[in-house]
């Protein structure tokens, strides 16, 4: 009996140190993306008005191509009922985060609240987790974090457009969802 225990305990061991490995790799080939654009930019390659470009390529192309390429499973009932929870628990998670921001930052003032409130919602972390989130949980695992990644999104360009420009008109905010490259992805990845 104590000996299927410390077999268990065993494998999980090795699981998780697989895991911190298999993590320690995709961190490292982050840094040294990041560490390549320093050296660019240093040199001369890319200068600092490039980042629009690469920012408009990120956002226009890169993300929704990797949306697209985690919908590229096998479906099965199961994995399509896994999904709309993602979706679900998703919104929560991304509704939570808003409501905690507007109470701890409730005391801020300034023109700058609504950018600070801005960054600290939506932050620039969901594309990089990608190949990460790849590595250890596989294509399904990337299925679902697209769906995060999905309603992250909606919600920047609906409620964080309208907390930068100040702007609540549905007009305005059905037209920035109708040119957000994501929801398109979306729909051709389902």
């Amino acid at each position: 009996k104590d000996s299927a225990f410390v077999q268990v305990v065993i494998q999980r061991s090795k699981t998780s140190m697989d895991l911190a490995v298999i993590t320690f790799k995709q961190v490292f080939v982050l840094f040294l993306l990041m560490l390549a654009g320093v050296v660019c930019t240093r040199a001369g390659g890319v200068h600092p008005g490039d980042k629009r470009a690469f920012s408009d390529l990120l956002l226009n192309l890169v993300v929704p191509a990797m949306v697209v390429n985690s919908y590229l499973t096998e479906y099965n009932p199961s994995t399509g009922h896994n999904l709309l929870r993602a979706f679900g628990w998703s919104l929560l998670v991304l509704l939570a985060g808003f409501a905690i921001t507007f109470f701890l930052i409730r005391n801020v003032r300034g023109e700058q609240l609504s950018i600070r409130r801005f960054a600290c919602i939506f932050s620039n972390a969901a594309y990089m987790g990608f190949p990460l989130i790849e590595s250890l949980f596989g294509a399904e695992g990337l299925l679902y974090a697209s769906a995060y990644v999905t309603m992250f999104n909606l919600l920047l360009w609906t409620i964080g457009a309208a907390m930068v420009s100040g702007e609540t008109r549905r007009r305005e905010i059905a037209a920035s969802i109708l040119r957000t490259p994501v929801l398109y992805a979306v729909v051709a990845g389902l």
